[in-house]
């Protein structure tokens, strides 16, 4: 049939295509003993399910196989991922151990110990603790950020991660985030993403006049939307 028309140049990434291509229903990871965590680790991880914590020291937490998988393929650092004894029998998270196994420490807890990290209503039983990764304010201005989304003082958590995947599907260069915005890295935010996060370059905490100011002086047409539906200034 006949193409669908996309509205810019770029064309959807196919990426999350592979996703539905699960392992057998038989699969069983081939990892054996599993490290226990230490208390002070493990104090640490659970730390991050504060803002403060995330902020001060850059880590912060990704759950659910499908974020997991998004943050391995993208290559990012991962520093431990947990995974809850049950969970281990998943096919999916089977696979996904198998795949991390040498590239960091894959630490095993009980249910109870997941539910207190974990921030989802259903947990899939595995959690990654990662860095984000620091983009310099003047390094939006630099080649190659054609195509940039902009969100002023969205507040909702599933907002952002929302427009996030959308960005990364429709081929956008980067996002920014202005003064205002949900935080980046809270845990809503990170799951809505559905791994674009790990994908997509974002700028947050952004001053926008001053940032919008250099885009339009390098050269970029400033195109806004208004959810009150009224041209804006």
């Amino acid at each position: 049939g006949q193409a669908p028309a996309w509205p810019c140049s770029r064309r959807p990434r196919a990426r999350f295509g592979r996703l539905d291509r699960l392992p057998p229903s038989g699969h069983c990871s081939r990892i054996g003993y599993m490290p226990p965590i230490s208390r002070n680790e493990w104090k640490r991880i659970r730390a991050l399910k504060r803002k403060k914590e995330r902020r001060e020291s850059g880590r912060f937490l990704v759950e659910g196989a499908r974020a997991c998988e998004e943050l391995f393929e993208a290559a990012w650092p991962a520093e431990c991922v947990l995974v809850a004894a049950g969970a281990r029998d998943d096919p999916r998270v089977a696979a996904l151990l198998d795949k991390v196994q040498g590239r960091c420490v894959i630490y095993e807890c009980n249910d109870s110990e997941m539910e207190s990290v974990s921030d989802a209503v259903t947990s899939q039983g595995i959690v990654a603790v990662t860095r984000r990764k620091e983009m310099p304010p003047d390094s939006l201005t630099e080649g190659g950020h054609d195509l940039l989304v902009v969100l002023d003082r969205v507040q909702d958590p599933g907002n952002v991660g929302t427009i996030l995947r959308a960005a990364d599907w429709f081929g956008a260069d980067g996002v920014v985030l202005g003064q205002g915005c949900a935080e980046l890295l809270s845990p809503k935010t990170v799951r809505s993403s559905a791994g674009s996060l790990f994908h997509v370059p974002v700028w947050d905490e952004v001053f926008l006049p001053d940032a919008l100011s250099r885009l339009r002086e390098n050269g970029h047409r400033i195109v806004g939307a208004s959810v009150a539906g009224l041209p804006c200034p």
